[in-house]
């Protein structure tokens, strides 16, 4: 129950508004058991790790951040710098966490390589 509490506040820190993703059914019933190549698992530290680099988001960049790599919206000039200070283990790290939660699993294969062009566009206009 800690694990999904800390996850919950992830989530919070990182989107900053529940309208940005919105499942119309509980994520269970529409996945069914996840299989286990889908599985992510992230430990204590690594979430205690995200929530501290969160707090160096400015603005509403945790929302846009989210976008970008769930919804492929483009990222703006101000957030790029921000993803890029906050650094490539905090973007990493918090993909992480966020897929090893079933609602979000389904979304992996996409996630994942956007992920790294978020990452891969802002570094070059950083």
């Amino acid at each position: 129950m800690t694990k999904l509490h800390n996850l919950s506040t992830l989530i919070a820190l990182f989107l900053a508004s529940s309208t940005v993703f919105a499942e119309p059914r509980l994520a269970s019933e529409v996945l069914g058991p996840t299989p286990p190549e889908l599985q992510v698992h992230i430990s204590p530290d690594e979430i205690a790790y995200v929530l501290n680099c969160g707090k160096k988001l400015i603005h509403d960049c945790g929302r846009k951040i989210f976008a970008s790599v769930f919804r492929e919206v483009d990222l703006n000039d101000v957030c790029c710098p921000n993803l890029v200070c906050l650094g490539k283990r905090c973007l990493d790290t918090t993909i992480k966490g966020l897929l090893s939660m079933l609602m979000f699993h389904k979304y992996s294969t996409k996630v994942l390589p956007r992920s790294e062009a978020v990452w891969n566009h802002c570094t070059l206009i950083a």
